[in-house]
């Protein structure tokens, strides 16, 4: 399964972040960290749980999205509702997946392929997956803390 690629950039032909919209990224950031746990599960019950718990912690992150100010440059608005919409999204999805990888028998192999694409397939719909920055405010965005770690083990 291919993700799709994105169809809209934002930031116009900003290079920088100013500290709004550093604050943004930073709680953003911040709330995808539980996915770097996903690359440590040794069992069925651990994905269960640090799904589920990365499912509690994309809500909560969207929660908090809510109450700050967007981004300031170009799209920035369209990229915080957006992006809200998806950890709130998203967050139920990977909960309801944390549960569903519990049901699934040792050694069934179809039953973990046909969850790993369903899981795929419902990144792909998200209207997140539809957004990207440009390429100067993502080399920003990689500068701050939270987002540097994004990714590692």
């Amino acid at each position: 399964m291919t993700v799709p690629s994105p169809t809209t950039t934002v930031g116009g032909d900003a290079t920088t972040l100013d500290a709004q919209s550093t604050a943004w990224f930073e709680t953003f950031c911040t709330g995808l960290q539980p996915l770097n746990a996903l690359r440590n599960v040794d069992s069925q019950q651990g994905l269960a749980d640090a799904m589920t718990q990365a499912g509690q912690a994309f809500q909560a992150t969207a929660a908090q999205l809510a109450t700050l100010p967007p981004p300031t440059f170009e799209g920035g608005s369209e990229l915080s509702q957006t992006s809200q919409a998806a950890m709130q999204s998203f967050g139920q999805t990977f909960t309801e997946f944390g549960q569903r990888v519990l049901t699934i028998k040792d050694g069934d192999t179809a039953a973990q392929q046909q969850f790993q694409q369903d899981l795929q397939a419902a990144a792909a719909e998200s209207p997140a997956a539809q957004i990207k920055l440009n390429p100067e405010l993502t080399k920003a965005v990689q500068q701050i803390p939270a987002c540097q770690t994004l990714g590692s083990s």
